[in-house]
């Protein structure tokens, strides 16, 4: 997957001076895939920023053919409330046939941590509005696989602790 409205594809070459990210170079990319493994699918990345760039839909309507959906990353850390009109905006441009999985930032990253109600309202928008998830969480604590263990968390532990056992729970919900 690649981001493809915040980077400049016609900028990129391969090493024969092939411009990258071409509904062209998609195709041939779309062929070989397919050659390889047609199960295998092929995304593009979207940030919640890209769906105010109004030459997304243009952009995407000419390479729609070549991708199989988008991984929408959501990493907006003051709020949610715009979570299902973007999902709803996306899936307008994507149409039926586009698959659009959503990216929660589970762990602290650049754009700061994030609390349990938003780790669990982006996580439950995101399974009952999109094809899948994939949470993106750097916890390394063990202990979170100790059964009871999360729910005798205590409010000591740090935030991605309580975000993991939040990502454990909400998961164990809808498998």
């Amino acid at each position: 997957a690649w981001n493809c409205v915040n980077i400049n594809p016609n900028a990129w070459v391969d090493g024969s001076g092939e411009q990258l990210y071409t509904p062209n170079y998609l195709q041939k990319m779309q062929a070989l895939k397919n050659a390889q493994n047609p199960d295998f699918k092929f995304y593009v990345v979207l940030y919640e920023w890209d769906f105010l760039d109004s030459s997304l839909t243009n952009y995407l309507n000419d390479r729609l053919p070549y991708i199989d959906g988008v991984v929408y990353a959501f990493r907006q850390a003051k709020s949610t409330e715009n979570f299902e009109s973007e999902i709803t905006t996306a899936k307008t441009i994507l149409g039926d046939d586009k698959d659009l999985i959503t990216v929660a930032y589970v762990s602290a990253t650049t754009w700061g941590i994030k609390d349990e109600a938003w780790v669990e309202d982006v996580l439950r928008k995101g399974l009952e509005h999109t094809e899948g998830i994939y949470a993106f969480t750097l916890v390394r604590d063990s202990r979170l696989q100790n059964p009871g263990f999360c729910e005798s968390l205590q409010g000591t532990e740090p935030q991605y602790t309580k975000n993991a056992c939040v990502l454990q729970r909400v998961f164990a919900e809808y498998s």
